[in-house]
């Protein structure tokens, strides 16, 4: 078996226990953004009688029952559309000013949710991860890749970009 290695390579000098405390500090600061910046994360957590001194570790995390179903992301997304006038949901953790690029489903139920919804931080972080995948695969630019995403165009064109930023030519199917 092949040794696990990481595109971000400084990751690769880490003990299994300081990944997993990589982990928890990132796991933390998203917790305190979503609570702070999301007003359906902070109902949640209020509805489901969950601190933030509740959750100590990654296996506390783990433990936590969903957050979120599609039901209470349509519901969310409804209350957001009464409540702000805006389609991106309560658990928007910006404002939907800063919102740069969204990609929706094609909803089940005939009415699309916007799932994918990116700030231009979203997407430079987005572009980043996506140059580094390509990278440690060794797809190069300049080449092409077949995008056979199964989730279809709706929820894919969030990726399409960041990949033709990599200079990939995505052929979609």
């Amino acid at each position: 078996m092949s040794e696990v290695r990481y595109a971000m390579r400084g990751l690769n000098a880490l003990s299994d226990e300081q990944l997993r405390e990589h982990q928890w500090r990132l796991l933390q600061n998203q917790i305190k953004y979503c609570l702070s910046n999301s007003k359906y994360y902070s109902k949640r957590f209020k509805e489901l009688g969950i601190e933030v001194g509740d959750i100590k570790n990654l296996d506390d995390f783990m433990k936590l029952p969903a957050l979120m179903g599609k039901e209470q992301e349509r519901l969310a997304q409804i209350e957001s559309m009464e409540r702000y006038g805006h389609p991106f949901s309560t658990y928007l953790c910006a404002k939907p000013e800063e919102v740069a690029v969204t990609a929706t489903t094609s909803g089940t139920t005939g009415d699309p949710t916007f799932t994918y919804t990116l700030t231009k931080q979203d997407l430079a972080h987005l572009n980043e991860s996506v140059s580094l995948m390509l990278g440690h695969a060794g797809v190069l630019p300049g080449e092409r890749v077949l995008f056979a995403h199964a989730l279809g165009i709706y929820a894919t064109s969030a990726l399409l970009p960041p990949l033709r930023n990599s200079g990939v030519l995505p052929i979609d199917v």
